[in-house]
């Protein structure tokens, strides 16, 4: 929906992914390949696909969309570099695996919403199931081949 709406959009991959299995020097049957974590996967590997996106469109930021470990990535690249903010005029995380007890300020009550949102998404699916109505059709969906 994005391209047909005339946005450039660029798909990245993790190490460790289907994708993500080629290394310099490494195997994916050592042990030393999969030593890595969040941490480097937003330090290293988002901050590396912002710089070439950066490159080859000329655009110095992006509207950047994450999902899961994306969203967490991310979070970790603009905490640890935060000359990447600048590159990044709006993020959209979709549920990233991220721990919020040290906010401070006005985000507090956004903190709290979240929390409600949780519990109500977690209440759901352990009330009624994965297999149930609606989240049973969307969980057995597979996206088209393109």
């Amino acid at each position: 929906m994005l391209a047909d709406a005339d946005y450039d959009v660029w798909l990245g991959n993790f190490r460790g992914s289907f994708y993500g299995r080629r290394h310099k020097t490494l195997r994916a049957a050592d042990p030393k390949f999969w030593d890595f974590s969040f941490h480097e996967n937003g330090v290293h590997d988002v901050a590396g696909t912002l710089d070439y996106v950066a490159r080859a469109t000329g655009q110095d930021s992006v509207l950047y969309v994450g999902h899961s470990m994306g969203g967490t990535a991310l979070l970790a690249l603009l905490a640890e570099r935060p000359q990447y903010n600048a590159r990044v005029r709006a993020a959209f995380l979709l549920a990233p695996a991220a721990y919020f007890h040290y906010v401070r300020g006005s985000f507090k009550q956004t903190r709290r919403r979240m929390r409600w949102g949780y519990v109500s998404i977690t209440s759901l699916f352990l009330r009624y199931g994965p297999k149930a109505g609606d989240i049973g059709m969307m969980s057995s969906m597979t996206l088209p081949n393109f």
